[in-house]
């Protein structure tokens, strides 16, 4: 994977969605982006969900994080999927929306080097590569796994 990517692993078990953010995002400029989908870079980790939201830590708050969490009930963020981002960085460093993303843990272990937002803007399509790479294990002793 790229240079300044991260991995996590987690231990999860099969047939599950998990939610997995940390995902900073914002516009350098005013203007709409539609995020139109979001899928695994590489490997066979299912997105089968995404949303938006505006970065909770600025509410007292806490962001979903990278390590990926249960979503029991599904997942509630996944109905703003559709939500247009608008927002324009800020100068705090904390100033920004949060996406987060939501996987399927499948019967066998999987991996992505990281995670690909297509996004359209004035009717030009272009992507977004979040370099973050994230292991779901379904048993310990699968490559990967401790």
């Amino acid at each position: 994977g790229p240079m300044n990517s991260v991995s996590d692993v987690q231990n999860v078990s099969g047939h599950k969605d998990w939610l997995i953010g940390g995902f900073p995002v914002c516009l350098d400029r005013p203007g709409d982006v539609h995020v139109t989908g979001v899928v695994a870079e590489d490997g066979n980790v299912q997105v089968v969900g995404y949303g938006l939201r505006p970065n909770p830590t600025r509410t007292g708050g806490t962001m979903v994080g990278t390590w990926p969490t249960d979503v029991t009930p599904p997942d509630p963020i996944r109905t703003q999927e559709k939500e247009a981002l608008t927002y324009v960085c800020g100068t705090a460093s904390d100033d920004f929306y949060e996406l987060v993303v939501t996987v399927r843990a499948g019967t066998v272990t999987t991996h992505t080097d990281g995670f690909i937002a297509h996004f359209e803007s004035g009717g030009v399509a272009g992507e977004l590569v979040m370099p973050h790479g994230v292991t779901l294990c379904v048993r310990a002793v699968d490559a990967g796994c401790a």
